[in-house]
């Protein structure tokens, strides 16, 4: 290593000599954290209920009123206040009126405008007590499995509001697996080698790993905020990877050696990753100025997420590029 390697070159060029060390280390800290996250990490922060000061004073005169509402949607192909029909809806009320959480079911029949012009279409609504985000999904679904068993014979109950999207909707699902895939491709196609498209695939999903782990154990944030993070963290991990690996690989082409090829990248692609990884991290704090708990989490989760991405590629990169040697393609000599 040559004396003007600079500290990102003489930390990459160290990550190269103690690879396995590297390597182990990363699996094992990441292993770590997750484990830690599953067991003690803190729970999930869904309440954004308004805290200005008229919602405050409804809320602690009217508690009843001051949790989520869902709509009971009715169809009918008879008239909705046909005796028959308004039987089965008023018994299709009494497994809401009885549920947890549940605070009032207002009855078509008795509040004025629940009741179409064509007489066809009417609506209760189910007023609870607690927030959406405090009804657990077992119970939304219960729900949802009570309007289905009401309907048949030309009545159709269905249910809408927040507590069912949330239930209906998850979050986190597919979306990292599709966004893995995708950049894969891309990469694939793009260096023509399985070898050039792993490296930054693995930094990322490490970098990801390990903030995502980390934010858990000490800061509550929204339970969609680690699919937004991971996204994030995928996009900008697998950006800085490609950096290097491309600027290493131009570098065994010119015919360097892979130890001093990998100094002279730290040097120069590495402080550039460092630099726009820093620049990403601060601009998703920003968001802490608005002091909302909603995107506080959202910029926490993002911001850890780039953080330990950076990290990822400025130390696990090299020494995984360590063990590539100079099977690369295209590479002169």
């Amino acid at each position: 290593m040559s004396a003007n390697s600079g500290l990102l070159g003489g930390l990459g060029a160290a990550c190269y000599r103690h690879r396995w060390v590297t390597v182990l280390a990363w699996i094992a800290g990441v292993a770590c954290l997750v484990t830690l996250w599953m067991r003690f990490g803190a729970a999930a922060q869904n309440s954004f209920t308004s805290n200005d000061p008229g919602q405050a004073l409804l809320n602690e005169h009217f508690a009843a009123q001051s949790g989520d509402t869902l709509t009971l949607a009715i169809r009918s192909d008879a008239p909705v206040t046909a005796p028959t029909v308004q039987a089965r809806v008023t018994r299709a009320l009494e497994p809401f009126r009885q549920a947890a959480h549940v605070t009032g079911v207002s009855s078509p029949y008795t509040t004025p405008g629940h009741v179409s012009a064509d007489g066809h279409i009417a609506y209760a609504a189910v007023q609870f007590g607690v927030p959406g985000s405090s009804i657990p999904g077992s119970e939304a679904a219960a729900l949802m499995a009570d309007a289905r068993a009401a309907s048949g014979n030309g009545v159709t109950f269905s249910l809408g509001g927040d507590v069912v999207d949330q239930a209906e909707t998850p979050y986190g699902g597919p979306s990292s697996g599709i966004g893995v895939a995708a950049a894969a491709i891309v990469l694939l196609i793009a260096f023509g080698s399985l070898l050039a498209m792993g490296l930054p695939i693995a930094t990322a999903l490490m970098g990801i790993g390990s903030g995502l782990a980390l934010l858990g154990h000490v800061f509550p944030a929204p339970s969609f905020s680690p699919i937004i993070a991971a996204l994030i963290g995928l996009g900008v991990g697998v950006d800085y990877a490609l950096f290097i690996v491309t600027r290493f690989r131009a570098e065994l082409r010119d015919g360097m050696r892979p130890r001093d090829a990998v100094a002279a990248t730290m040097r120069t692609s590495g402080r550039a990753v460092l630099t726009a990884g820093t620049a990403v991290v601060i601009g998703m704090l920003g968001l802490l100025v608005l002091r909302q708990a909603l995107l506080n989490g959202v910029a926490i989760a993002a911001a850890a997420t780039v953080a330990m991405t950076v990290i990822a590629s400025l130390t696990l990169l090299p020494a995984l590029l360590s063990f590539t040697g100079t099977g690369w393609p295209g590479r002169r000599g």
